[in-house]
């Protein structure tokens, strides 16, 4: 009886097969719709891997779609293979999302690396959203970088943001360089944030240059705060320049700092320009002292001059004294005006005495007047014997006569033989009247013996 049913039931069997194989061909595919129902799938699914080649697709793909439920993926999955190739992707896509949830991922990826050409993106790319989180991507990231070029990105940006975390960098960074182009930037910078941070920058800095003009600079301004660390300062610093522009100073002027520190400034010093009007003074005036270091004083001293108008004296006077030595004076002795009223005198006033070495006498000697006026007799009086010598004594000898006032007598009284030699003797011989009273006349009576030569004394004989 046992034999007979085992006799029985495989006659049946190959009856069964061969019936859809003939009726198929006679164009009967109705007939193999039911036998995809009626034909046990556990013991005899190579039936249906036959019925995926014979059947005609044209009229009856929902066979497929039944397929697709019945068959028995994990002993062979090649069937679905064989149904993304044959199956009619634009009637009946949705057997596609199918097969992205039942294939076996680890043993048949290229399954999907097909779907992926073949599926009506404009339909269903929540299929490629599935892809994107199923794939192998050690093994097939390639496909990825067709879903960023297929993927519809208005409906669907998320699968985005998931490529930049699943995609393998090292080998396929281009895929970021296209999502950077692709992407809804008004609705998922982050996605630009991670790229930031993963993408290779020795290979690609230009991906970083297009994430500068297309990242919500008022949202995520962190992301150019890296960009200034990660990016590749001697290929591309034009994209600091656009930095300054579009970072906001209020929040972040640590970025402007690292700028400065980074920048090339033989190829830039504009950035630096536009660095000393963007950051807030009160709380970095240390980058305005890098810049006076940094900056190329021939070509842009005109920055040296908003610094000394911007920059907070009380803290960094030494900022100052930088300037007075790289400012070319030929060009811009103002600012060194400026510097004399400013400066602290009394923590600096070896900067007056590089001043009156470095200033233009014939155009600005009020410079010296004032540095007359202000600076320290006590500690520094060599400074006034420099400038007796430098004075324009015809234009401006009441300096003289400010300085046999201030002058340590004691110490120096050789500052006052050169002012007889030098002073106006016909405008202002009261400056030797005080001299007569100030000179130490027991080291020094030849002074007296010039004075007797060049005085008025006509008007002044009450001197001797």
């Amino acid at each position: 009886m046992n034999l007979y049913n085992t006799y029985y039931y495989s006659a049946f069997s190959n009856t069964a097969f061969l019936c859809a194989r003939v009726l198929s061909e006679r164009l009967n595919d109705s007939v193999v719709a039911d036998i995809v129902k009626y034909v046990n799938m556990e013991r005899n699914d190579s039936v249906v891997a036959d019925i995926v080649k014979y059947v005609n697709m044209e009229r009856n793909d929902s066979v497929v779609a039944d397929i697709v439920k019945y068959v028995n993926m994990e002993r062979n999955d090649s069937v679905v293979a064989d149904i993304v190739k044959y199956v009619n992707m634009e009637r009946n896509d949705s057997v596609v999302a199918d097969i992205v949830k039942y294939v076996n991922m680890e043993r048949n990826d290229s399954v999907v690396a097909d779907i992926v050409k073949y599926v009506n993106m404009e339909r269903n790319d929540s299929v490629v959203a599935d892809i994107v989180k199923y794939v192998n991507m050690e093994r097939n990231d390639s496909v990825v970088a067709d879903i960023v070029k297929y993927v519809n990105m208005e409906r669907n940006d998320s699968v985005v943001a998931d490529i930049v975390k699943y995609v393998n960098m090292e080998r396929n960074d281009s895929v970021v360089a296209d999502i950077v182009k692709y992407v809804n930037m008004e609705r998922n910078d982050s996605v630009v944030a991670d790229i930031v941070k993963y993408v290779n920058m020795e290979r690609n800095d230009s991906v970083v240059a297009d994430i500068v003009k297309y990242v919500n600079m008022e949202r995520n301004d962190s992301v150019v705060a890296d960009i200034v660390k990660y990016v590749n300062m001697e290929r591309n610093d034009s994209v600091v320049a656009d930095i300054v522009k579009y970072v906001n100073m209020e929040r972040n002027d640590s970025v402007v700092a690292d700028i400065v520190k980074y920048v090339n400034m033989e190829r830039n010093d504009s950035v630096v320009a536009d660095i000393v009007k963007y950051v807030n003074m009160e709380r970095n005036d240390s980058v305005v002292a890098d810049i006076v270091k940094y900056v190329n004083m021939e070509r842009n001293d005109s920055v040296v001059a908003d610094i000394v108008k911007y920059v907070n004296m009380e803290r960094n006077d030494s900022v100052v004294a930088d300037i007075v030595k790289y400012v070319n004076m030929e060009r811009n002795d103002s600012v060194v005006a400026d510097i004399v009223k400013y400066v602290n005198m009394e923590r600096n006033d070896s900067v007056v005495a590089d001043i009156v070495k470095y200033v233009n006498m014939e155009r600005n000697d009020s410079v010296v007047a004032d540095i007359v006026k202000y600076v320290n007799m006590e500690r520094n009086d060599s400074v006034v014997a420099d400038i007796v010598k430098y004075v324009n004594m015809e234009r401006n000898d009441s300096v003289v006569a400010d300085i046999v006032k201030y002058v340590n007598m004691e110490r120096n009284d050789s500052v006052v033989a050169d002012i007889v030699k030098y002073v106006n003797m016909e405008r202002n011989d009261s400056v030797v009247a005080d001299i007569v009273k100030y000179v130490n006349m027991e080291r020094n009576d030849s002074v007296v013996a010039d004075i007797v030569k060049y005085v008025n004394m006509e008007r002044n004989v009450s001197n001797h």
